[in-house]
Order: structure tokens, then sequence, then C-alpha cells
């Protein structure tokens, strides 16, 4: 009776209990560490990086741009002017704009983007999962994650946009301004003010 109700109890009980703790345990837990990874870490962070990088950039580049910058040209150049500068500034500056700040910010942005956001969230991803898994996998899980994720996505991310934004702003569209000024001004005054003299 006691071996065989002992030896009952023990391999009913402690198989029921391994195996229903760790399937319930490891099931559970690694379902909601990759449904919490995959849901939260991946629609919130890309939802917001494109909803506001995109909405900021387009209605503040865009209605600042087109407010000031038409109001103040229309002012300025009257009659012939207004014709001529406008088309130029559409084919040239429009053209010159879209091709080369959205190229350069779309395969630079996207390929810094990608290439940084894989590499850093596959290594703290396999290092945190693999080395710290067993015995610390609760507490430093969260704090590594928070503090490396956060302080590399605002350094990094922070310097790449403003690099790219000043050095693609400024450049291009100093370059692009000047020399459509300079064109369009001295070309159209000089033939303004000789058709005049002449006529």
């Amino acid at each position: 009776m006691i071996t065989q109700f002992l030896g009952v109890l023990i391999t009913q009980f402690l198989g029921v209990t391994i195996t229903q703790f760790l399937g319930v345990m490891i099931t559970q837990f690694l379902g909601e560490i990759i449904a919490w990874f995959l849901g939260v870490m991946i629609t919130q962070f890309l939802g917001v990086m494109i909803m506001q990088f995109l909405g900021v950039m387009i209605t503040q580049l865009l209605g600042v741009m087109i407010t000031q910058f038409v109001g103040e040209m229309i002012a300025w150049f009257l009659g012939v002017m207004i014709t001529q500068f406008l088309g130029a500034i559409i084919t040239q500056f429009l053209g010159a704009l879209i091709t080369q700040f959205l190229g350069v910010m779309i395969t630079q942005f996207v390929g810094v983007m990608i290439a940084w956001f894989l590499g850093v969230m596959i290594t703290l991803f396999l290092d945190v999962m693999i080395t710290q898994f067993p015995g610390v996998m609760i507490t430093q899980f969260p704090g590594v994650m928070i503090t490396q994720f956060l302080g590399v996505m605002i350094t990094q991310f922070l310097g790449v946009m403003i690099n790219l934004f000043l050095e693609v702003m400024i450049m291009q569209f100093l370059g692009v301004m000047i020399t459509l000024f300079l064109e369009v001004t001295i070309t159209q005054i000089l033939g303004v003010r000789s058709t005049d003299f002449w006529e």
C-alpha cells in the first residue's frame, strides 16, 4: 500500500504538476512576451513614428512654404515676372525638391531606420532572451529594454533626422533658391528693361 500509494502519488502529482505548470507557464509567458513585443512595439512605434513624422513634416513644411513663399513672391514680382517666375519655380524648384529631398530622405531615413532597428532589436532581444532569460529575465528585461531602446532611439534618431534635415533643406533649398532667384531676376529684369528701352 505504501509503495503503491507513494508511487502513484509521486508520479501522478509530479507528472501532472510539472507538465501542466511548465506547459502553462511557458506557453502563456512566451505568448504574452511575443504578443506584447509584436503588438505594442511594432504597432505603437511604427504608428506613432509614421503619423507624427509625416503629419508634422507635411503640414508644417508645406504650410509654411506655401503661405510665406507664395505670398512674398506674388507681392514682389508683378506682371510678367509673376507668370515666368512661377513657371520656373514650379518646374525647377518642385522637381528638384521632390526628387532630391524625397529621394535622400526616403533612402537614408528608411535605410538607417531599418538597419538600426533590426540590428538593435535583434541584438538586444537575442542578448536579453538567450543570456539573461533563465535567471534575470523578469528584473532586467524592462530596464534594459527601456533604457537602451530610449537612449539609442533618441540619440540616433535625432542625430540622423537633424543631419538629414539640415543638410538637405539648407543645401538644396538655398542652392535652388539662389540659382533660381539670380537666374530669373537677372534674365527677366535685363530682358524687360532692354525691350522697354528699345521700344
